[in-house]
């Protein structure tokens, strides 16, 4: 068991450019759940990399300040294992495409996470408040929702949130 502790901030495109200048990597997600995990407000994500497939379960815990923390598991996965999801009762909720560009500054991993609606700054570990501050970010702006949250919230439900 891992306990994730970040910080997290919605930016603009100007401010993702000013950033970085790499488009990032393809990521597709897809949340499973049996009719328990969204009960308890856990997660259960499929993630395709180009690189390797992982499956993450996440379920937050009480934040720090303005960082959310949350137990996370995760593990690579070889082969399809959505027939074994499916089998165990766990069917496909929401889906979502993202690119992503991360790097490393004062010791935190930094991710860049550009959706089809918004672009999320994720830091963490190392010395968070410094990293956001040398960004431009302040700590206290930081939010503990989850991306598919912001979208709900601001749009409505939506299933699939996929580029065009």
């Amino acid at each position: 068991m891992f306990i994730e502790k970040e910080y997290k901030f919605e930016i603009t495109e100007e401010k993702r450019k000013e950033l970085s200048d790499e488009d990032g990597v393809f990521i597709s997600n897809v949340m499973y759940d049996n009719g328990s995990l969204e009960k308890e407000n856990s997660r259960l994500r499929l993630r395709k990399t180009p690189e390797k497939t992982l499956l993450t379960y996440k379920k937050p815990v009480k934040s720090e300040g303005n960082a959310k923390r949350e137990i996370e598991y995760e593990v690579e996965v070889i082969g399809d294992i959505v027939p074994i999801l499916n089998k165990m009762g766990f069917f496909p909720t929401t889906s979502y495409e993202k690119y992503q560009v991360s790097f490393n500054k004062y010791g935190s991993k930094i991710t860049i996470d550009k959706y089809p609606f918004t672009t999320i700054v994720e830091i963490e570990g190392g010395d968070m408040d410094r990293t956001a501050e040398s960004m431009g970010l302040d700590p206290k702006d930081s939010t503990d929702k989850a991306i598919d949250t912001i979208h709900t919230e601001r749009f409505g439900f939506l299933k699939h949130i996929k580029f065009n």
